[in-house]
């Protein structure tokens, strides 16, 4: 599944409309009982239940996928990139603040990325190292198996200095096993 702005905006609201039914259950119970209930714990439940919210947002910003929700962007911007060098800079500059420590440098697909708008540049080397860090993220399975492919192919230009065949070889790999592995339910 594919995280995107819509999907965790739909997240949010059925959170809130759980945490509204369950703050529900505990006021009902409560209102019909309100006889021997002293005021404050009527009103407890609805103080904790903002709370609960606000609590829930910062623990999922800590431990959840906010981080990748904002690379999916740029990275089908990455995809949608076949020829233009201006926005293969542009998305590097995008995408080079998240390497830094305590965003992103451990995921595979950002190094992924960076390597396929470098070879878009034309750094091979750097490309090279992108794609060697990328590989080495990742668990063995198809989607090492296209990193690698796009590692080896970027290793035959340094030597051959055919940069622009493997730059064509890489377009063409993204545009089928990507799309295929994304079709099949494998994430980028």
């Amino acid at each position: 599944m594919h995280l995107t702005a819509t999907s965790v905006t739909f997240f949010w609201a059925a959170s809130a409309v759980l945490l509204a039914g369950a703050a529900l259950f505990l006021l009902i119970p409560l209102w019909r009982h309100r006889r021997g209930v002293s005021r404050g714990m009527v009103l407890l439940p609805l103080l904790l239940l903002p709370l609960m919210c606000v609590g829930a947002y910062f623990l999922y910003d800590r431990w959840g996928y906010l981080d990748e929700v904002r690379l999916m962007q740029p990275f089908q911007r990455s995809l949608d990139n076949e020829d233009d060098p201006e926005e293969a800079a542009a998305l590097l500059r995008e995408l080079g603040p998240w390497l830094e420590p305590g965003r992103a440098p451990d995921n595979p697909w950002l190094w992924f990325f960076l390597g396929r708008n470098f070879l878009l540049l034309g750094e091979i080397e750097l490309a090279a190292r992108a794609f060697e860090e990328s590989a080495a993220l990742l668990p063995d399975g198809a989607e090492k198996d296209i990193v690698l492919q796009h590692q080896a192919a970027v290793a035959a230009a340094l030597q051959d200095g055919a940069q622009d065949e493997v730059q064509d070889k890489a377009q063409d790999k993204d545009r089928s096993e990507i799309s295929s592995q994304t079709q099949n339910g494998a994430q980028p």
